[in-house]
């Protein structure tokens, strides 16, 4: 933990002021410390007794030169003597700078804890000290007190952009995940407004609220601006796999879910790359199944003996050529069929050939054949175009899905809008 030179407010020993005067000597020592440690505002200064300015004096000295043994002892002797407001603020002060040069927390919190009871200090520097105060609460999982500091602080400094940040992440702390994410969008959203960066942490805090809080909707969007901002295979996998929860068990839209976490490079469980092979399997994506589950294989996550993964590996090896010499001779009936199943059919086919041009032609013929599901085939044109590189037409495509797989279809939008 880092010392707290921030709060830190160096006895000005020297006589003067409100200060009752000390010897000539001391004054010295005094002036010489104080030119070592940090400037205090001029308008403030500590209303000290002669006793207290003497007992504090040798603390002062061993503290400026960082010997903590020393400056221990003599805190433990001056205590007794620091009895004014002022004083008792002070002594809180040094047993924080010495718990941080000792590395002793306890001190630590002992310090600020003395610091904020003390009734004394700078006001100017008081704010600091209750955040601190909630700050080592929270660490501690003291809950109420840190909620009274975090208080005492927001009103010191109503306008501190933490605030809501800290206040936020002791709502989370609690288990009131609703009252935390408000207090995170509060945070966010002020950050944006006044332009400045948002830290990774923060949108995280506020998902994992919103998903705590079983706010499906916002929780969603979030997992989106996540993934927009700080675009990492991480981030991705976290979003996706909100994504596929949100889908339930449906297996095309498990199906196109996981072939973004492949596209995005999220993959990283075996079962994850054994879901995705079965279900392209059962699809007839079998070039594709196969793909996948020597990714897998390559990858060290998919054992090349896993039983389930041999069985589906042996299986579509066993289909591609014949499935592949077939496609061109359906193509006829499809053009001719009064709906769009057959196209769909040539559609998926094709895709899991990796002819996703030609895939794109055939998805398009069965959403003007119609009697197909629109948003399935859209999502699945738009992968295709994706893919294909046609980019302004995939993005079409995308925009085109309602219902259930809009959702879906938005986070292949952002991955697409982020491909080089």
């Amino acid at each position: 933990m880092k010392t707290a030179s921030s709060f830190a407010i160096a006895l000005s020993l020297a006589a003067g002021g409100a200060m009752v005067s000390a010897p000539a000597v001391a004054q010295k020592k005094g002036k010489a410390a104080a030119a070592a440690a940090p400037a205090q505002p001029a308008q403030w200064a500590p209303k000290l007794s002669k006793e207290e300015v003497a007992a504090l004096q040798p603390v002062e000295k061993a503290v400026v030169a960082k010997d903590w043994a020393t400056a221990a002892t003599a805190l433990a002797a001056a205590q007794p003597v620091a009895t004014s407001a002022d004083a008792r603020f002070i002594v809180g002060q040094y047993q924080y700078i010495i718990g941080g040069g000792t590395n002793n927390s306890q001190l630590q919190t002992q310090g600020v804890d003395a610091m904020a009871a003390s009734g004394g200090g700078d006001p100017a520097k008081l704010a600091p000290v209750y955040k601190l105060q909630g700050q080592l609460a929270l660490q501690a999982k003291d809950y109420a007190k840190a909620e009274a500091a975090l208080a005492r602080w927001g009103q010191l400094a109503p306008n501190e952009p933490d605030v809501p940040i800290l206040n936020a992440e002791l709502k989370f702390r609690q288990n009131k995940p609703a009252e935390a994410l408000s207090l995170f969008q509060q945070a966010i959203a002020a950050r944006e407004a006044a332009g400045q960066p948002v830290p990774e942490a923060l949108y995280l805090f506020a998902l994992q609220s919103a998903v705590n809080a079983k706010v499906t909707p916002q929780a969603l969007a979030l997992s989106r601006t996540v993934v927009s901002k700080y675009p990492t295979p991480k981030n991705w996998r976290n979003a996706l796999i909100l994504a596929r929860q949100y889908g339930g068990g449906e297996s095309a839209y498990q199906l196109d879910t996981l072939r973004l976490m492949r596209a995005a490079k999220a993959l990283s469980e075996r079962d994850e790359y054994l879901a995705l092979g079965d279900l392209l399997a059962r699809g007839r994506f079998y070039a594709e199944a196969r793909d996948v589950l020597q990714e897998g294989f390559a990858s060290g996550k998919l054992p090349r003996t896993n039983p389930d993964a041999v069985a589906i590996l042996s299986d579509v090896n066993g289909r591609i050529s014949g499935d592949l010499a077939a496609l061109p001779g359906l193509e006829p009936r499809a053009r001719s069929g009064a709906n769009g199943e057959l196209a769909l059919r040539l559609g998926e086919g094709y895709y899991g050939h990796g002819n996703y041009a030609k895939a794109a032609e055939m998805y398009r013929l069965a959403l003007q054949k119609g009697g197909v599901d629109a948003n399935l085939v859209n999502t699945r044109l738009g992968i295709a175009l994706a893919l294909a590189g046609q980019r302004p037409a995939a993005e079409a495509a995308f925009k085109a899905v309602t219902g259930n797989r809009a959702a879906l279809a938005s986070y292949w939008q952002l991955w697409l809008s982020q491909r080089a």
